[in-house]
């Protein structure tokens, strides 16, 4: 089972005492993230979800996400990214396709 800790301080804040944290962090704003060893990181769904409805998709603290965009911002706007690296929506779904071919072959 993955730790939650409700916290009165930022994340950035409450990771200076804890580098290595696993687990979910709850903050007072209402935010959510999640954490594997210090770094944003979550397979299942965003690493991070604001209060306002925006979602950021991480892994290894970096922008990733092969089935949809790496942020979905609360206006709307969406952002596309593979390993950290922004793509535009077409560049995303060639590099996504080809990831996917690559599995499916291993």
């Amino acid at each position: 089972m993955m730790k939650t800790v409700k916290t009165d301080l930022d994340y950035w804040v409450y990771l200076e005492d804890n580098p290595n944290f696993t687990g979910i962090l709850l903050t007072k704003y209402g935010h959510k993230y999640w954490f594997r060893n210090g770094e944003h990181h979550r397979t299942d769904g965003p690493a991070i979800e604001y209060h306002n409805g925006e979602k950021e998709w991480l892994q290894n603290g970096k922008l990733h996400r092969e089935d949809g965009p790496a942020i979905e911002f609360a206006d709307g706007d969406k952002s596309w990214h593979i390993n950290g690296e922004y793509l535009t929506e077409e560049e995303w779904k060639i590099k996504s396709r080809k990831l996917k071919l690559d599995k499916f072959l291993l």
